[in-house]
């Protein structure tokens, strides 16, 4: 019999391609929702905070692909991120002592360096600026913590950057649909380089290093190359939408245009596409550079360009993506 994994947020984006990847192996789906994706294996609608759902879940399984999180940008307050993120933890920490659970892959983030430094490697040191990153790297501390009491454990933390692909509604999927739309232009010079991540390749990246851990912790940062400025990753998703050259607008502009939209988010309570802090976020530089994954002997299947392009078929291709409200 094959062994079986316990994916925590397995009905998420993320972990759709997991599943695609593990059609061989039997999985216990660990998620709050059901999955929108196939499962070729168990959905059990539980909680990582709740020891009772955990339990549940972990039964018969030999290893741990954990990705659920409190990850989004707005409406979640610092007390639910370390209650999911570093308490969360700490309850699969804890049931994987109790049935001896020994292989532990963890999806940290790039969140944990913060926002000084002009470029990250995966040595650098964590200075989470925001409670998601502070939340994230308390995790780590925890599944640290878990692996140094069993010389036989063995921990994978990988530190993504922003991820995309197919089945993506986030950040890129915002940016794809505004082009899309005709409505989107950039901001400035454009020139700050915004390190991304194409969803398959680092779910291949993942099992790659994972079927070659060791007794310990080992810990990776993940980006695709090459590393692209906020203007080429929009000058590529228009030219595989058909669209013309995005247009400019100078950054103070951009940031008064945004003013009306922090009001309405502010009386409403509504997490808008458009604000001055999103201006921001988008203009600032996150360069984050993965030069282990590069030295592991991985080779990923598709650069940065390609891998927007197969994002923007998707989307042209789906219609339930392209009618999304």
């Amino acid at each position: 019999m094959k062994k079986k994994i316990l994916m925590t947020g397995g009905s998420g984006f993320i972990a759709s391609h997991f599943h695609e990847r593990l059609t061989d192996t039997p999985v216990n789906n660990l998620d709050l929702v059901a999955p929108a994706h196939p499962l070729h294996s168990a959905h059990i609608q539980g909680d990582v905070r709740n020891p009772a759902d955990v339990e549940r879940a972990i039964t018969g399984c030999s290893s741990i692909i954990h990705l659920a999180a409190a990850h989004h940008d707005f409406g979640i307050s610092r007390e639910e991120y370390f209650d999911v993120n570093e308490n969360g933890a700490r309850v699969i920490c804890e049931a994987a002592a109790k049935h001896k659970v020994r292989d532990v892959v963890f999806y940290s983030s790039v969140a944990v360096f913060g926002e000084d430094y002009e470029m990250t490697v995966d040595d650098t040191e964590p200075r989470p600026t925001n409670d998601y990153g502070a939340s994230k790297l308390a995790a780590e501390r925890v599944l640290r913590e878990w692996a140094r009491e069993d010389t036989k454990r063995r921990l994978l933390i990988m530190r993504p950057v922003v991820v995309y692909g197919p089945r993506n509604y986030a950040n890129m999927y915002n940016l794809l649909r505004q082009i899309a739309s005709g409505k989107y232009f950039n901001i400035g010079a454009g020139g700050n380089i915004k390190s991304i991540a194409y969803v398959e390749n680092l779910v291949e990246a993942t099992l790659f290093l994972a079927a070659r851990m060791k007794a310990g912790v080992e810990t990776y940062s993940y980006s695709d190359e090459p590393h692209l400025s906020s203007r080429e990753i929009s000058d590529i998703i228009a030219r595989a939408l058909g669209r013309g050259r995005t247009i400019t607008v100078p950054y103070r502009l951009a940031w008064l245009m945004a003013l009306p939209f922090d009001a309405l988010i502010a009386l409403t309570g509504k997490n808008l596409p458009v604000s001055t802090n999103r201006v921001k976020k988008f203009c600032t530089q996150t360069y984050h550079d993965a030069p282990k994954v590069r030295a592991s002997g991985f080779t990923k299947r598709f650069d940065n360009p390609a891998g927007l392009a197969r994002m923007a078929r998707w989307y042209l291709d789906t219609p339930s993506a392209r009618e999304r409200p």
